[in-house]
Parts: structure tokens; sequence; C-alpha cells
């Protein structure tokens, strides 16, 4: 039996079904804003577009790799398990359920994060 697409990526819309910013979604920012501001976490979290671009199945993270000499970010979806005894760092969360999920990791290579060297 193929792997199910996980829940968490299942209900997002496709890329090509995404509309533009409305104003409801700026006033939606903006009290975003301002909660990360009374926080004091404007320079460390923000906000991303939700959407898939094809599916990612349970036992799947996605993964970012980065070539910094390139300027190239790639997120691609990698077996949980590949990565579970590896240290990470999560960069991207789904609150769907109202608690946070990590929805992708940066995966550490010693004091830097993958560049390209896992992939």
């Amino acid at each position: 039996m193929p792997n199910e697409m996980s829940v968490q990526f299942a209900r997002l819309p496709d890329i090509s079904e995404v509309g533009p910013l409305t104003a409801e979604d700026m006033d939606c920012m903006q009290e975003i804003a301002d909660v990360l501001r009374r926080r004091d976490r404007l320079s460390r979290f923000g906000v991303t577009l939700l959407h898939k671009h094809f599916p990612v199945m349970d036992d799947e993270m996605l993964v970012e790799s980065c070539d910094a000499k390139a300027r190239t970010l790639t997120i691609r979806p990698v077996k949980k398990d590949e990565i579970s005894e590896l240290e990470y760092t999560a960069t991207s969360w789904d609150l769907a359920t109202g608690e946070a999920s990590v929805a992708c990791v940066c995966i550490k290579m010693g004091a830097e994060h993958s560049h390209q060297s896992r992939g």
C-alpha cells in the first residue's frame, strides 16, 4: 500500500489555486505583527503562504538545503527516518491544529547548516 499524503499538507491548496492577498489578509497580517512586536519576536518569526506544489507523505519531512555561494535555497521531501538521528533546526511550523507542528527543517552539519552536502 502506498504511503498516505500527510494530513498536514493534504488540506493545503495547490499554489495554482491561491489568490492574491486581500485587505482582510492584510488586516490579519497587521494583527500578527502587533503580537510579534508585543512579544519582541519581530526579528525571529514571520509569515509564509501555506500551499503545496506536490504531495508530502506521512513518512516525509520537508528539508531545506542551502547553497550560499549560488544563493539558492532548495526545499525537498526527505524520509523522516533518514533525518531522525540528525541535528536540525525547525524553520517552519503549521498552526492549523492550534499547536505548532514542524513543517520544515534545516539540517545542521557541525557549526553550519546543510549546504548541499546531504543531497
